[in-house]
């Protein structure tokens, strides 16, 4: 039963990973991205240490590396996020909380 229902939780995963990459832009999966880093950080509120270098974030959220550093700079531009080195600190929740959703 204990198999069973951790891959039956695997499979929700996996089922809402593809109905993300079917369906949302690149924003919105780079705040969801940005979002999940956050909910589960230990260190400081409000900031979001990149655990892998750019490419294989990219390539886990199903982007390019170059279609990740445009859309964090268009979200440190907006003044939603900062960003210092592989440490990004969210200035704006809800608005990328809005940006997940669309």
């Amino acid at each position: 039963r204990r198999i069973l229902a951790q891959l039956s939780m695997r499979l929700h995963f996996l089922v809402k990973e593809l109905r993300q990459f079917s369906v949302q832009s690149a924003d919105a999966r780079v705040a969801n991205y940005l979002l999940e880093l956050g909910q589960s950080a230990e260190a400081r509120p409000g900031w979001v240490t990149l655990p892998a270098k750019k490419a294989t974030i990219a390539g886990r959220i199903g982007i390019t590396p170059e279609t990740l550093s445009r859309v964090l700079r268009r979200l440190r531009e907006a003044g939603i996020i900062a960003i210092e080195g592989r440490h990004l600190r969210i200035l704006d929740m809800d608005i990328l909380k809005q940006r997940a959703c669309g």
